[in-house]
């Protein structure tokens, strides 16, 4: 196999949280100084990004004096997060804050919130159908992807060739990631050729067993991008099983512990960091300016990162790496 271990030079891409459209003025359904109720719908619990978000909207609540919970299914199915969102309904919060888990399927069911007068803000994920929520929240994900991408160039030297790991067609972000990262590398790099793109349904071990199966059709295979968490976990657990850690790149997306444990260790080489505290604090904030009556936007971009071992103890990669608790 042919390796490269030039480091990349891009270490980060935006540093302020970047404000872009707005809508004019909500509509308020009650005063500022009211009590409200929100209720974060995560895409899936015990995930270290959901956690992190739901710490963010956690704080901002607190702050205004509302009341707060979070709930979600503890797979990432659609099916399933749609029995949440009835539940949820059904109590009829003042807000909801949710990562849809599918950008069609989720649609009819977020509908029938905002008809039933809950204020809706997307985190993360998006529905199709950008008439439903008051805002949308989320990293640029098309910017990661290409992001991800240049570190991965940077690593091979131009060329070589490299697979993509992913969750499920249909997710907005991971649908963006991947086109950032195919786009730029055919732009940028020609040299580099993807040599697939395969789904593992969140599922580590099925990750596991991609990565095997790419190494085994293609013996010269120099990296792997995996798109989140459990894709990293899952990708590094098959790079083992094959006896090519430190051989074959990784370079992957999101900053929770695992995460940082594999690059502490040198398994994965670099991830494209998120800001999920800061998306679940402004999500509140959006709600907080529709009840007031005050200018929402419309779409939030939040910070990207790109950490890798040497930086790792800096101060301002601190503020990428997720919590799964909310104490400091």
């Amino acid at each position: 196999m042919k390796r490269s271990h030039t480091i990349p030079t891009a270490i980060i891409a935006g540093t302020a949280i970047l404000l872009t459209g707005c809508s004019g003025n909500g509509e308020a359904s009650g005063g500022g100084s009211d009590t409200k109720s929100v209720v974060f719908i995560q895409e899936v619990t015990g995930n270290d990004f959901s956690s992190s978000e739901s710490c963010g909207a956690q704080a901002a609540a607190e702050e205004l004096g509302w009341e707060y919970s979070t709930t979600g299914p503890n797979v990432f199915d659609a099916t399933e997060q749609i029995k949440y969102v009835n539940s949820v309904a059904a109590k009829s919060p003042d807000g909801v804050l949710i990562g849809p888990d599918d950008s069609i399927a989720l649609r009819a069911p977020m509908q029938q919130m905002k008809d039933a007068g809950i204020a809706l803000v997307e985190l993360d994920t998006a529905l199709e159908d950008t008439s439903i929520s008051l805002s949308q929240i989320s990293s640029d994900n098309t910017a990661g992807g290409a992001l991800a991408a240049e570190t991965v160039s940077e690593y091979l030297g131009g060329s070589g060739k490299v697979l993509i790991v992913g969750l499920r067609p249909g997710i907005t972000t991971g649908d963006q990631r991947i086109a950032g990262f195919t786009e730029w590398m055919k732009e940028s790099a020609p040299e580099v050729t993807i040599v697939a793109t395969e789904y593992d349904e969140n599922d580590p071990a099925k990750s596991a067993a991609i990565v095997a199966a790419a190494l085994s059709a293609h013996s010269d295979l120099d990296a792997v991008f995996a798109i989140d968490l459990n894709n990293v976990v899952g990708s590094v657990t098959g790079l083992r099983q094959a006896g090519a850690t430190g051989e074959v790149k990784l370079v992957g997306f999101d900053a929770g512990p695992q995460q940082i444990s594999l690059l502490e260790s040198g398994e994965v080489d670099a991830v494209i960091s998120q800001s999920p505290y800061a998306m679940g604090y402004e999500g509140v904030q959006q709600l907080k300016n529709h009840f007031d009556g005050e200018k929402i936007e419309k779409k939030i971009a939040t910070p990207l990162k790109v950490v890798t071992k040497d930086n790792l103890d800096d101060d301002d990669t601190q503020k990428f790496l997720y919590k799964p608790t909310c104490e400091s």
